[in-house]
């Protein structure tokens, strides 16, 4: 085992360089690089950037969101990136325990109630021609372990999301609930009136998550927040 140690010594998984020490990820330079995003300096909905210092940014503001609370970790750049197309492309689901403990560090930070279930963002309808485990469901599983709280799967995305993208789209071009459907028979009473957690690798406005938050509300959760790794 030395001897592959030495051959094949532990590489950063962003620049490449080794790291010298066999159980870590990235190296000590990339590592300082990832540092969690203040929650102070965000917008309360989106989590996007303030520009005039008022606690919700201008397009929160006039499009006046319910029921939704974004949280990330870290922008989509640098060695956070690379760790997240690792874990989502590059066929490394143990990678999923330690992103975990991010996102529990960034609620943790924005002093987010404790949820009552988490929700896990579902797969690209033909995910699993390409790969075999899904990212969104190993991240919340992973943080339902570490708080104790179980892990619903409650929709699955539409096949018309694929065959017919401009259906399941709204007049602003963000994607719309219609593009997710229950997934089998579900007890959506489960969820009333209770504090939920979405759970996804990379949020982005207008995506699927956000059509998901939509879909949720017509069962009358208590609160709904987004939690994921990357923005």
């Amino acid at each position: 085992m030395r001897a592959i140690k030495f051959c094949y010594p532990q590489t950063c998984l962003h620049c490449q360089n080794e790291t010298g020490d066999d159980a870590a990820l990235v190296c000590n330079t990339c590592a300082e690089l990832l540092e969690l995003i203040d929650p102070k300096e965000r917008c309360e909905i989106c989590f996007g950037q303030k520009t005039d210092g008022e606690m919700i940014c201008l397009e929160c503001r006039r499009k006046r969101p319910k029921q939704k609370k974004v949280i990330s970790c870290f922008e989509w750049e640098g060695p956070a990136r690379s760790l997240l197309l690792q874990f989502t492309q590059g066929g490394r689901p143990w990678l999923a325990k330690g992103l975990a403990s991010f996102l529990l560090l960034a609620k943790e930070r924005a002093n987010l109630p404790q949820p009552d279930f988490l929700i896990a963002l579902p797969p690209p309808f033909f995910h699993f021609f390409e790969q075999s485990y899904d990212p969104n469901l190993l991240l919340a599983k992973e943080l339902g372990l570490i708080l104790s709280v179980p892990v619903l799967q409650l929709f699955e995305r539409c096949e018309e999301e694929y065959l017919h993208s401009l259906l399941v789209r709204n007049e602003s071009g963000e994607v719309s609930y219609r593009a997710l459907k229950m997934k089998g028979k579900q007890n959506t009473q489960l969820i009333e009136n209770k504090v939920l957690f979405v759970i996804g690798d990379l949020y982005d406005k207008g995506t699927m998550i956000d059509a998901m938050v939509t879909k949720l509300k017509y069962y009358h959760p208590k609160l709904v927040y987004v939690l994921t790794v990357c923005r």
